[in-house]
């Protein structure tokens, strides 16, 4: 039986692009959201609020880094089924 053609795997891998894709463009527009809404408040604040929400900010920018990073390796994962 070839693996490449069985309709779990075909499904499973359509199954897995679909919601990479979808997940991606929702978590980076969250974390944009998010970097935005920490700026607009670390605007009007005290120094040490301030520091609070740039760490935040960093943390956002991170996340978003990260599901950019997990995103390419499950391709690559896929991509050795096709």
């Amino acid at each position: 039986m070839d693996l490449n053609s069985s309709i779990l795997v075909t499904g499973t891998i359509k199954l897995l692009n679909d919601l990479i894709t979808s997940l991606t463009g929702i978590s980076i527009l969250v974390a944009t959201v998010m970097g935005i809404y920490y700026l607009a408040r670390k605007s009007s604040c005290d120094e040490q609020e301030g520091k609070m929400l740039t760490r935040r900010l960093f943390v956002a920018i991170g996340c978003c880094v990260l599901i950019t990073i997990i995103k390419v390796l499950i391709q690559v994962i896929t991509s050795y089924y096709t």
